[in-house]
């Protein structure tokens, strides 16, 4: 095995740099309150979307978000919730569905 030394000192940048990323990513996934941009870094959705839920009120101000001028910020908690809850009424509706469409097929 050929061992460069000269390499041995860039070891001390590179721990370094691994612990100041390991620490962005800390503290974004910790963080409570997020911005449009985090949020879509948080959730698989644009930016656009997340507005777009806004305008049709599905994200609800003073509930998932606060809005002070032009800052908006997303309570993750909140948004989580709303994740779990909207995967559940997803769940329900196909459930809804398979029973009509067995009712139908008796028919």
């Amino acid at each position: 095995m050929d061992i460069k030394f000269e390499n041995l000192a860039k070891i001390e940048q590179i721990v370094n740099d691994l612990k100041i990323i390991k620490k962005q990513l800390n503290s974004n996934i910790e963080k409570r309150w997020l911005s449009t941009k985090e949020l879509s870094l948080y959730i698989p959705y644009s930016t656009e979307t997340i507005n777009k839920k806004v305008q049709d009120e599905t994200f609800i101000c003073g509930v998932h978000f606060y809005q002070h001028q032009k800052t908006r910020m997303f309570d993750r908690l909140k948004i989580d919730e709303w994740i779990i809850n909207n995967q559940l009424s997803i769940k329900q509706e196909r459930q809804k569905q398979k029973i009509i469409n067995k009712i139908s097929l008796d028919f």
